[in-house]
């Protein structure tokens, strides 16, 4: 628990005495709240609730430790639902007057009659006081934070967590969601999509969903979660299909938009700063513009960045509109409705060339004058709805819908492009190709496979480029579940069912310009740059009579994931806990290429995934826990002669690890080592310009990974991270690293209160090396990167003004940002500074 000094403990308790009442308050005159709190330790417990309903608790651990608290979940008034909670303990509760700071004593032990206090007195209080909710506005995450899925707390979960409150998120102002992460262990920075989405690595492998609310997004989708409209981000370490459907190995991140509160606020916050950067955020929370028992929230985004190595301008574009709907203690529903419009037009005048043998080799430049739409733009609709029935104070009945609609139109590859579609290398399998691709206005050179071997070709080289393309996606998810607690054999049990649904329908339209000599030529290809000898016979195109033709190219992709899922949670003493659950996945998926009327790719994949748990906690503080864990995920890979993958690939995890409440409770940190085995893992290899199938193979990943957040007395508060990795594949490419993962990470964070209304941060991040390509003939450097901010908060009449200096890459480090092709690499920007504004009401 947090300990405070012997000041201000005593001007608490002071403070708390004199306010308290002996008379009776109706429930009709307290607040009322939505709380979910699970069976687990009192002290946990009253630390949760106070975060979840926003008061001040006072009581001594000795008075609370050795009991469980009593599991509630819905809307409640304050002191009805806290009194519910200790009610297994011989404790009484006291509150204030105005509701809002509540005082836990043994029953034995009578209150005072008046506020008499002696120094001794005060003393003992201080040493064993607990002070949550408002007395720490500012808390970084905690692993009793914040609840599963199933309801359990992450400190009694058998999985290891990471949860990135608001307050954090405010206090590092990041750009993006990957820079959130990486303030998280195990995950290393992507480049997905042309860096057109939210892209990144968890444990050492790519990720395969991201979650919003509990949602599927689509693994296509060019919605960028806008920081601005989080509340809190969750990462599960880890094969994790049991809640969430196809998952990727390494884990689950799921983000957590702003939800409606119960009090009227209105906030506006303007950034602006280097790059021609500017962003301005309007939040708007109302309790009675419906009506009093429907609060609404009303969030708008815009954001335009200007030139960078990536992109000439960018303009994004959100608005949120969220209403709650409540009906006393039985039923809640929640309605929300979000658009992102998002546009950036592609710089495209840096390119790499990853020759046999060497190293990555950046140039500045311009190979190919800007061809077809150099911009990319999207519209992103999100409709979701949500109702909860709470048949009684243990069990939850839940539905949940998502609808995603997206319009996408513009140049995004990734490094699939040239392996699971036709577009660029659909040739018959015996014909040779010597070819070179240019995509999104840069040249994609790990695309180049020749047979030559330095020896004249008797071929005809040809050259493609990717001048346009178009989507148009809607995906629908819908769950529905069953959560509760009972009691069976004298144990207490926590369980959840559910099933649910996730339907991706996807339209795909490539514009292409294919440039060909209209005959064999004697030329050699240099063994050390192939890309650059085939450039050079396309410079001199006039004289070597080169056509060029355009084709269009559509393809439909339909895919279906279906899942029934169960968790039983039972805690044995007070000391054992385990967990059991399974899921039933069945994954269809089919490829149609329209232009030439061909069923590409048909998949039909059902399978069963395990997951055990076991946790000891010898004490309330200290929880050691193992798990093992699997997870399923269907390849839609196929080659030129038509052999795909039927398989799915399946991932295997053990893990044991603690996590630890110290210093009363200022410290809190978990450490986990784990072992992650992937099977049936295949890819594609461009050869003599066909695509050929490559596997089975294992892709292995060891690791260790260590969490720690600390406060200090509120005045000093630290995040920080290390993670090390071993990323290996093991079969057909046997010892080589995975491309883009680090194998290691490392990061802290540090926010300073400081006198007089300042505030100061600084943020120290860094990966090691990285390899750009699967064979390590390409790599990136390790690089570190130090942030900073200094704000100062001053009330103007009834409003609060904060101003925030902020600066990104404080010592103007260089590092480069890999492409998914492999072919070309950014340079991220240098030194940043930014001012920001807020005013709120």
């Amino acid at each position: 628990m947090l300990k405070s000094n012997w000041d201000n403990v005593c001007r608490a308790a002071i403070a708390l005495y004199m306010l308290l009442a002996s008379h009776y308050i109706s429930a009709n005159e307290f607040r009322e709240v939505y709380v979910d709190i699970p069976t687990q330790p009192l002290i946990q417990a009253v630390i949760e609730f106070a975060l979840q309903a926003d008061v001040t608790i006072i009581a001594q651990e000795s008075h609370l430790n050795g009991y469980l608290a009593t599991p509630i979940v819905g809307s409640y008034y304050i002191g009805s639902a806290l009194s519910l909670i200790i009610a297994r303990a011989p404790v009484t509760l006291s509150y204030s007057v105005d509701r809002d700071t509540f005082l836990i004593l043994p029953i034995n032990q009578p209150e005072p009659i008046q506020p008499v206090f002696q120094p001794a007195v005060a003393q003992a209080i201080s040493e064993e006081v607990i002070v949550v909710g408002k007395s720490i506005p500012n808390r970084y995450p905690l692993l009793i934070n914040s609840l599963d899925r199933n309801g359990i707390s992450h400190f009694d979960s058998s999985r290891f967590h990471n949860v990135a409150g608001k307050n954090f998120i405010g206090d590092l102002e990041p750009e993006s969601l990957i820079d959130l992460l990486e303030y998280s262990s195990g995950a290393t920075k992507a480049h997905g999509l042309g860096g057109t989405n939210d892209d990144y690595h968890i444990r050492g492998y790519r990720r395969k969903s991201l979650y919003m609310d509990g949602f599927r997004l689509s693994d296509r989708t060019a919605m960028q979660l806008t920081p601005a409209l989080l509340d809190k981000v969750e990462v599960l370490k880890g094969p994790s299909m049991l809640f969430y459907g196809q998952s990727g190995a390494g884990g689950v991140v799921n983000v957590i938009r702003s939800a409606t509160s119960s009090d009227d606020s209105a906030a506006v916050n303007t950034t602006v700063g280097g790059s021609d950067y500017a962003e301005t955020v309007v939040d708007i929370n109302s309790t009675s513009l419906l009506k009093a028992s429907v609060p609404i929230r009303l969030v708008g985004v815009h954001e335009y960045r200007g030139a960078n190595d990536l992109y000439n301008q960018q303009i994004r574009k959100d608005i949120m509109a969220t209403a709650e709907l409540k009906s006393h203690d039985k039923f809640t529903s929640l309605l929300s409705y979000h658009r992102q419009d998002y546009k950036h037009d592609n710089a495209g005048s840096r390119f790499a060339i990853s020759p046999s043998g060497g190293f990555l080799v950046l140039s500045d430049e311009e190979l190919f004058s800007p061809c077809g739409n150099s911009s990319f733009e999207s519209s992103t609709g999100l409709l979701n709805a949500s109702l909860h029935y709470f048949p009684s104070q243990k069990w939850r009945l839940s539905g949940n819908y998502l609808w995603q609609e997206e319009q996408r139109l513009g140049l995004r590859t990734d490094e699939n492009l040239l392996l699971d579609r036709d577009v660029l290398l659909s040739r018959p399998f015996d014909e040779a190709r010597i070819s070179i691709h240019h995509i999104a206005n840069r040249l994609a050179a790990s695309a180049i496979r020749t047979s030559c071997d330095g020896a004249p070709c008797d071929v005809i080289p040809e050259i493609t480029l990717l001048e346009d393309q178009a989507e148009h996606e809607t995906d629908i998810s819908i769950n529905v579940s069953l959560a509760g607690s009972f009691d069976y054999l004298g144990f207490e049990h926590r369980t959840i069912l559910g099933v649910d649904l996730y339907h991706q329908d996807l339209y795909q339209l490539f514009t292409l310009n294919q440039y060909r000599v209209a005959e064999p030529l004697d030329w050699t290809i240099s063994d050390n740059s192939p890309e650059a000898s085939l450039y050079n016979i396309w410079l001199a195109r006039e004289e070597n009579n080169v056509s060029s033709s355009v084709q269009l190219k559509e393809y439909r992709v339909l895919r279906d994931d279906y899942g029934l899922y169960a968790q039983l949670h039972t805690r044995w003493n007070s000391a054992w806990m385990s967990s059991l659950g399974w899921r039933l996945s069945k994954f269809i998926g089919e490829q149609r290429n329209i232009t030439d009327d061909v069923l590409g790719l048909v998949g039909n994949v059902s399978d069963i995934s395990p997951q055990f748990g076991l946790v000891f906690q010898p004490t309330d503080q200290l929880s050691i826990f193992s798990n093992y864990s699997e997870s399923i995920a269907i390849q839609y890979l196929f080659d030129d002669v038509r052999r795909f993958s039927k398989d799915p690939e399946v991932a295997q995890q053990w893990e044991v690890g603690i996590k630890k409440l110290d210093l009363g409770g200022s410290l809190v940190w978990s450490a986990a080592f784990f072992n992650i085995k992937k099977y049936n893992v295949y890819d594609l290899e461009v050869e003599g310009g066909a695509r050929i199938l490559r596997g089975p193979f294992q892709h292995n990943v060891t690791g260790l990974e260590f969490d720690a957040s600390y406060d200090s007395d509120k005045n000093w508060r630290v995040l920080s991270h290390l993670t090390l990795l071993s990323n290996r594949i093991v079969g057909v490419d046997q010892g080589i690293t995975v491309p883009h993962v680090s194998d290691i990470s490392w990061s802290i964070f540090n926010h300073w209160t400081l006198p007089n209304k300042w505030e100061a941060t600084l943020g120290v991040y860094g990966v090691s090396d990285r390899s750009l390509d699967s064979l390590e003939m390409s790599k990136l450097d390790a690089y570190q990167s130090v942030d900073a901010s200094l704000s100062y908060a001053v009330a103007i009449g009834e409003y609060d003004l904060d101003i925030k200096l902020i600066v990104k890459n404080l010592f103007d480090d260089a590092f480069f940002r890999a492409a998914d092709l492999g072919g070309y690499a950014d340079k991220v920007s240098g030194r940043s500074a930014y001012i920001k504004l807020g005013i709120e009401i």
